[in-house]
């Protein structure tokens, strides 16, 4: 566990004999900074890599959906209504063919499926801003597309017992050019 969240208060208890005031509204946990660790993306992307990973004992798996084509922000939504068993949370990047300018970050935890702007991709602006949040960005330029630019779908699942293949066919049914 520390491993994975050095800060992380651990409690030893039996037959969950603790007092819930010590688990609930503690104001300790920062969701955000506990899914920007770079050891617990880590361990999630490499299990085998790591001793005694609860990756592994308890069944959770990773994976990440790519793909450069918008989705359909309606096939999409009516895809969120019946959103797929086994996934604990999901995460990423996506863009739709409604809004081609803006990158939306798509969060999923349990049953709540949320979205919020994230900024517009570096291919809506013009071509001379283009070059120059290039320079200034060079990563965007590594996966830059001469379709699409830096637009692209990028979503880490981690669950348990996901069907990978079903999940990735639904999502490419709401892609649409």
């Amino acid at each position: 566990m520390r491993g994975l969240q050095k800060e992380a208060v651990i409690y030893e208890a039996n037959n969950c004999d603790l007092p819930i005031t010590q688990l609930l509204n503690t104001g300790l946990f920062d969701l955000d900074k506990a899914l920007g660790s770079a050891a617990w993306v880590d361990a999630m992307e490499h299990p085998e890599e790591h001793e005694n990973p609860e990756v592994l004992e308890y069944g959770i798996e990773t994976f990440v959906y790519y793909r450069r084509r918008p989705f359909s922000l309606p096939a999409l939504n009516a895809l969120c209504e019946d959103w797929f068993p086994g996934v604990i949370r999901a995460k990423g990047m996506v863009w739709y063919r409604e809004d081609p300018d803006m990158a939306y970050i798509l969060e999923q935890a349990g049953r709540q499926i949320t979205e919020q702007q994230a900024g517009l991709f570096i291919a809506s602006a013009p071509k001379k801003d283009q070059k120059e949040l290039l320079k200034r960005y060079p990563e965007a330029k590594e996966t830059w597309d001469p379709k699409y630019g830096d637009r692209m779908i990028k979503l880490v699942f981690i669950g348990r017992k996901m069907d990978r293949a079903d999940i990735e066919a639904h999502l490419d049914a709401c892609l649409t050019d």
